[in-house]
């Protein structure tokens, strides 16, 4: 495979002896530039000597050798004065050089020298220099060597991503692509299609969540003619239609019970009956599916779960390889028909959401995005934040506790009151006594996220605090704990019942809801619906 690094990252890289068995290297990748040429670049953090972060250093690599030498990042937003980057075991000191260097890490300024743990496995961090240029600290366990159109990104999961699908491609054995939804699974599959032997077949796929019992059979095996009412000709099933080709079975985990033994039997033989049919068919179709739910626990037929991992690929999620954030979004916008130097004009505060959000949707939901993004510029227009992402500002979880030489001390640890007034099976809806000092989100469970919540009457500010935690990260915790629907798709009919009530606040109401009320009274607002009354914190009422 021919490298598409330019030959200072491929040194700088070597030099840190970072390979498939090596520890990984700490690399910063350029994940958004007024320059969208520069996103994907990178540059090598060593673990011995300090990097100094200004306009002028260090040399940011191009992905492709041909596009010109290293670069330093030269934007006139970003001072001639340093920010510097120090590692040291498990944290990382950034130390700005004096008031000149304009500088956030995770959206936060840093207005003096900060010690910050690094990220976990898998995470990654942002930081901004001057008003327009965001880069991305992460982990690389390998270069980014191979090109693949439908699988773009600078990550090592990425590259091994790619990796794994040429060396399966050639390969007559099912396939298994598992990730999350909006990952890319369906490419993954169409990547494995165009690098095989089938690829001047046919390309043929089907959402299992779209057939019904009854008619899968038929969707998938084909009829012959009189097989059942309606059948006045025969009809080719998929297997067929696919043979000498590729078959991708889209959400296989909602495949009908009563077809899984079927679809174990053709992948086994290649023969198939059609319904109705006195004599079997064969094909010669290569079989590809993709789930996004645990197979193993949700009944799916355990035989034919292990004939399709026969080799499994998964798909990494957008948030465990923020680096890539750049290259997917300028490429998603060009696909639009805009013009890169429109994009190039975003506001800072729109590049900054887009580089720090946590993409629930994935890939996916970063795509529509941009198209948003197009259509609204295309009419002269910024769209806000949570117009741009569909919903609130999701960062990250916060990273670990702070290195203890950082700035700034911790507050004493909180006191928990009780009550009585509360919902059923939920902890007391009352105040806590004293605000937390900032802590990690991982040790935060959906319970004290509602008590939190409901003591404060759903003001994410104050449950925030109490408990030591960003506010951005309450909306990472909400998502990741609540299924409640967003307070923008509240409708007048849900709304209306509640506000008819005589006991109604604006606090019970979002206790009832388990929304903001923030933004539970834009809602309103937007509705043309009266505001009930705005109760304060300690009120206990919640509207059962």
């Amino acid at each position: 495979m021919t490298s598409l690094l330019s030959p200072e990252l491929t040194q700088t890289f070597t030099e840190t002896g970072t390979g498939p068995q090596a520890a990984p290297a700490w690399v910063l990748t350029v994940i958004w530039h007024p320059d969208l040429q520069r996103m994907g670049e990178q540059a090598v953090l060593s673990p011995d000597t300090p990097l100094a972060l200004n306009r002028y250093q260090p040399l940011f690599s191009p992905l492709q050798a041909a596009a010109g030498w290293a670069q330093p990042l030269l934007h006139a937003s970003i001072s001639r004065a340093s920010l510097t980057l120090k590692l040291g075991g498990d944290s990382l000191t950034l130390s700005p050089e004096d008031e000149r260097v304009r500088a956030e890490w995770q959206g936060q300024a840093l207005t003096g020298p900060r010690t910050v743990p690094l990220p976990a496995e898998g995470d990654s961090a942002v930081i901004q220099l001057g008003k327009r240029v965001l880069l991305c600290l992460h982990r690389a366990h390998q270069l980014p060597v191979t090109d693949n159109p439908l699988l773009l990104g600078v990550s090592s999961a990425m590259e091994g991503l790619r990796r794994q699908v040429a060396r399966v491609a050639a390969a007559a054995l099912p396939v298994l692509v598992r990730g999350e939804s909006g990952t890319g699974k369906e490419r993954v599959a169409q990547s494995l299609h165009r690098l095989s032997p089938w690829a001047a077949g046919p390309w043929v796929t089907v959402n299992m969540a779209t057939l019904s019992e009854g008619l899968a059979p038929a969707e998938l095996f084909g009829a012959a003619r009189g097989a059942y009412t309606g059948a006045q000709v025969a009809r080719t099933g998929l297997w067929a239609q696919a043979d000498g080709g590729s078959l991708f079975l889209d959400e296989i985990g909602d495949c009908p019970a009563a077809v899984q033994p079927m679809l174990l039997r053709v992948i086994e033989s290649g023969e198939f009956r059609p319904l109705g049919a006195t004599q079997p068919l064969r094909s010669r179709a290569r079989l590809i599916a993709a789930t996004d739910r645990p197979l193993e626990t949700s009944g799916f037929n355990l035989p034919l779960l292990r004939r399709l991992q026969t080799f499994t690929l998964s798909t990494p999620s957008l948030r465990s390889r923020r680096e890539d954030l750049g290259v997917l979004a300028r490429q998603a916008w060009l696909d639009t028909g805009a013009t890169p130097d429109d994009l190039a004009e975003m506001p800072t505060e729109l590049a900054r959401a887009l580089c720090l959000h946590d993409w629930p949707g994935n890939v996916r939901q970063l795509e529509q995005a941009m198209r948003r993004l197009a259509l609204d510029h295309a009419a002269g227009l910024w769209p806000s934040v949570e117009a741009l992402l569909g919903e609130p500002l999701r960062l990250p979880p916060d990273p670990a506790p702070p290195h203890p030489t950082a700035m700034t001390p911790p507050p004493a640890a909180p006191v928990l009151a009780a009550a009585d007034d509360t919902e059923p099976g939920l902890p007391p809806a009352e105040p806590l006594a004293a605000p937390r000092a900032r802590q990690s989100t991982a040790g935060i469970d959906r319970t004290m996220l509602l008590q939190a919540l409901d003591a404060h009457g759903w003001q994410l500010k104050e449950a925030a605090e109490a408990l030591g935690v960003s506010r951005p990260s309450i909306y990472n915790l909400m998502a990741r704990w609540l299924d409640t629907p967003p307070a923008e798709s509240l409708a007048a009919e849900q709304l209306t019942p509640l506000l008819a009530r005589p006991d109604a606040t604006l606090a019970a109401m979002a206790r009832q809801l388990q929304v903001p009320r923030e933004a539970l009274r834009r809602r309103l607002r937007a509705l043309g619906l009266p505001r009930p009354p705005d109760d304060t914190d300690t009120d206990t009422d919640t509207m059962e």
